[in-house]
């Protein structure tokens, strides 16, 4: 039966465990992926409805139909449920998280229960399942790295966005009763939990395609030379003659919280005739070996001593008008001013 009673999470919640009054609160929080705020540059619940929905179709988290954990919902249950809803699992537009907050006064730790997704449409709920942190879910959310857009701090886990709570949210449940409403929930928050910081970003993930045919010759030259190195990092044959290096986009970590401004090479993608691109990491040999005169690729990269196009910052898109007015605005670290490129006030 696809339908399920939305009532049964909540009256589930205190199975099989214990509250100490002033020690330990249990809570259920309710999060809109449609209600969350833009100024972080990233939707959390957005983030975990995706991820949920991928983990358990692969058999990577267990999906439970209620927190008794009675009956285990299968990946193949999952396609058969998406079929019938005609919408996806990702999508779902609800979703609540189970927690427990241990300490005293407004220092109370958080500590993630479990999770559970659900879709409404009109007055009809309908529950997708429920996940239980167990070592397998919070290992996933504490290696699975958020892509923000470009306002985002790059960096941040799913773990830690849910602990930092930098996201909307309000209170169906703490401790032994019901929250009624909007009011009440911002009241349990303003007693018991400290308000989330949101501070300006410090670190950002710079993609940015090199625009120098000096370069780009230099590099064919190398790999033509050594085209075993392309096999070990494409895992496919190359031959010599083939190899012609027609783009090179390269991954960067820009921290401005250091002066001056550090820049952590994270790949460089190679683009050949291949479909796909060619990843070289920075511990490749090919990055000391790389020459132009008596600069190496490594230093070329670090002085920006060449000419280049940036083309996303974090998980947004930039174009070449976009890229020339952010240039100097990244490098000189006065990224509150970046929104302004992507969306130009309108005299």
């Amino acid at each position: 039966m696809l339908q399920r009673i939305f009532l049964l999470w909540l009256s589930l919640v205190c199975l099989n465990t214990s509250v100490e009054a002033g020690k330990r609160h249990r809570a259920i929080l309710l999060s809109n992926p449609l209600l969350q705020i833009d100024s972080i540059g990233y939707n959390l619940p957005a983030e975990l409805a995706s991820d949920m929905s991928l983990w358990a179709k692969e058999g990577r988290v267990k999906l439970w139909e209620s927190p008794e954990k009675k009956h285990r919902i299968l990946p193949e249950e999952i396609i058969s449920m998406e079929k019938s809803l005609l919408q996806p699992m990702s999508g779902a537009n609800q979703v609540l998280l189970y927690m427990e907050y241990s300490g005293k006064g407004r220092v109370l730790r958080p500590e993630l229960k479990g999770i559970a997704l659900l879709t409404q449409k009109g007055q009809d709920k309908f529950s997708w399942g429920y996940v239980e942190a167990d070592k397998p879910l919070k290992r996933l959310l504490m290696q699975s790295y958020i892509l923000p857009n470009y306002s985002g701090e790059y960096g941040m886990t799913l773990q830690q966005s849910i602990t930092a709570a930098d996201f909307d949210y309000d209170f169906l449940y703490w401790d032994d009763k019901m929250v009624e409403s909007v009011p009440e929930s911002n009241g349990i928050k303003s007693e018991f939990l400290k308000k989330p910081q949101h501070p300006m970003a410090q670190h950002k993930l710079i993609s940015y395609e090199l625009e120098s045919a000096e370069l780009l010759e230099a590099c064919t030259k190398y790999f033509q030379e050594h085209p075993e190195q392309l096999t070990q990092y494409s895992g496919q044959k190359t031959e010599s003659k083939k190899v012609l290096i027609s783009g090179m986009e390269v991954f960067e970590i820009w921290d401005r919280s250091q002066n001056p401004m550090a820049e952590k090479l994270v790949q460089i993608n190679l683009r050949m005739f291949e479909p796909l691109p060619v990843p070289m990491k920075p511990e490749d040999k090919a990055f000391t070996e790389i020459r132009i005169g008596k600069s190496g690729l490594a230093e070329l990269l670090r002085g920006k001593l060449f000419p280049y196009r940036i083309t996303r910052i974090n998980g947004s898109p930039v174009s070449a008008s976009q890229s020339l007015m952010l240039k100097p605005l990244l490098r000189s670290g006065k990224w509150e001013s970046i929104g302004s490129v992507f969306y130009p006030l309108k005299n």
